[in-house]
C-alpha cells in the first residue's frame, strides 16, 4: 500500500534553524521576522503511522495566498514521501 500524508501536527514560521513562532501563512510569518514556513504532516501506510515529512516555503512577497501556499506545501510534502 503507498504512503499518504495525515493531519498537520505542527506549523511554524523559521529564521534558518531559528522559530519565530506558530505563524501558518507567509504574511503573518514576515511580520514576526521569518523567511520561511515549515508544516510537518503526519504519513500513513494502511492507516497506520509510519512517520512524519516536513514541508517548507520560503516566504517573499510573491508567495500567494494563504490558499496557494496551502496547495504548494502539500505538493512538496506529497513528493517528499514518494
Amino acid at each position: 500500500m503507498a504512503k499518504v500524508l495525515g493531519d498537520v501536527v505542527e506549523q511554524g514560521c523559521y529564521d534558518g534553524s531559528t522559530r519565530k513562532g506558530n505563524a501558518k501563512f507567509c504574511h503573518n510569518c514576515m511580520q514576526a521576522g521569518g523567511k520561511e514556513i515549515r508544516w510537518k504532516f503526519k504519513v500513513l501506510e494502511d492507516g497506520k503511522l509510519v512517520g512524519h515529512v516536513i514541508a517548507s516555503l520560503k516566504c517573499d512577497k510573491n508567495c500567494g495566498s494563504e490558499s496557494q501556499q496551502k496547495e504548494k506545501l502539500l505538493k512538496i510534502a506529497r513528493e517528499l514521501i514518494k
